[in-house]
């Protein structure tokens, strides 16, 4: 009797835990899904647009940082350095680069979200 108690115990342990190692799994598939979105939003909107060589290199700083954030991510490593760098970037496309109105909402709909994903995290 003793023996199935403690397997029991056991079992429900583990099924106790398994919520919480999923639920930092779906929280490394959605920050890499919001992730790609910014990527791709800024590369349209980077190849849309006539862009001065500083601004091409905002949209390009924005781009690597979001890329070496998600090489973290891939590795299921919160990396909140990385994010900061790119939630900088991708800020100052927003204040800096000359963007028509649509683009600049799409921007900061993406950095808004970058922002929540930072606040969530409590790493």
């Amino acid at each position: 009797m003793r023996f199935v108690s403690m397997r029991l115990a056991m079992a429900g342990a583990v099924l106790a835990a398994f919520p919480l190692m999923m639920h930092g799994q779906i929280d490394f598939n959605t920050a890499r899904t919001l992730v790609g979105k910014s990527q791709r939003d800024l590369g349209e909107i980077s190849n849309a647009s006539s862009t001065s060589p500083k601004e091409k290199e905002r949209y390009d700083n924005a781009m690597r940082h979001l890329s070496e954030f998600d090489d973290g991510l891939a590795q299921n490593k919160f990396e909140k350095g990385k994010l900061d760098n790119s939630i900088d970037d991708m800020d100052n496309v927003c204040k800096n680069n000359t963007l028509r109105p649509e683009e600049r909402d799409v921007l900061l709909g993406d950095l808004q979200e970058l922002r929540h994903l930072r606040a969530d995290r409590k790493d």
